[in-house]
């Protein structure tokens, strides 16, 4: 995710649970919400505790998207989703290192 306004600040698609909501069901409404498409092929890979303020647990999910699906966020004066190869992300310095290594872990081998 880029974050227009906040330059040098890239992130992963996701939220929070809403009150009597799964994970699976938040992460669906998520990626709905920020990157406006529709997703069913996942699987939850892990977990890991991200600290500092306000520590929370995050849930990793790995999946796959019918090829040419087009990212279309609802609101992308706000914050807008892009596709990256592994080798794009291994080289940005734009995203939290937990998260970069986190997702390099779990980068599914094809």
């Amino acid at each position: 995710m880029n974050y227009p306004g906040r330059e040098g600040l890239r992130g992963l698609p996701g939220g929070h649970l809403e009150p009597d909501e799964l994970p699976d069901e938040a992460l669906v409404r998520e990626i709905n919400e920020e990157l406006g498409v529709t997703i069913d092929n996942f699987t939850r890979m892990d977990f890991f505790m991200r600290g500092g303020r306000g520590s929370s647990v995050i849930l990793a999910y790995t999946g796959s998207a019918p090829a040419g699906i087009v990212l279309n966020p609802p609101h992308p004066e706000h914050e807008f989703g892009m596709w990256v190869t592994k080798s794009e992300l291994e080289m940005t310095e734009d995203i939290s290192s937990e998260y970069k290594r986190f997702t390099l872990h779990h980068w599914p081998i094809n």
